[in-house]
């Protein structure tokens, strides 16, 4: 099995229904899905990794996180992360960009040399940045990601208002 090949894509739905924003046009809100819960996952962050292992798969894997709410308030998040990036795999995650905490634990805890594996998809929710006074908290962020050998998409979020 060549080790760096990527095979497939999973995305993951992490069953999280809080955020720290609340954006108008969000369909979380929109569906009266924002429950405001933390799950309390069932598995470690070593069995998830071990149910997502490279071969299962017959190769390493593309693995998008996504909450439904922002999936940066996970617990164990990074360590979740930590896992799969050792095995191989590269890893996705959406967040709005403004949980700083998140961010420090992921730069704490996952080695330098799995930094390009990760990638993080930032949705750029300007209204709702600018009302909560996360703009430079956002952007402070990204600018963290890159420094420190992350990859990043910045999503625009399409809204009239």
């Amino acid at each position: 099995m060549e080790s760096n090949k990527i095979v497939g894509f999973i995305e993951v739905l992490i069953p999280i229904t809080t955020c720290n924003i609340k954006c108008e046009y969000c369909y979380v809100i929109q569906r009266h899905n924002r429950l405001m819960k933390i799950p309390k996952l069932k598995h470690t962050p070593e069995e998830i990794a071990y149910a997502l292992r490279p071969e299962r798969f017959n190769g390493n894997m593309y693995i998008s996180l996504c909450g439904a709410g922002e999936t940066m308030i996970t617990p164990n998040l990074a360590e979740i992360v930590k896992e799969l990036v050792s095995q191989g795999h590269l890893v996705n995650i959406t967040t709005n960009g403004t949980i700083t905490k998140a961010f420090d634990r992921m730069l704490e805890i996952i080695p330098k040399e799995y930094h390009k594996q990760i990638n993080f998809s930032f949705s750029y929710h300007y209204l709702e940045l600018k009302r909560t006074n996360l703009t430079d908290v956002f952007w402070r962020n990204i600018k963290r990601v890159k420094a420190a050998g992350m990859s990043f998409v910045l999503q625009l979020n399409l809204y009239d208002g």
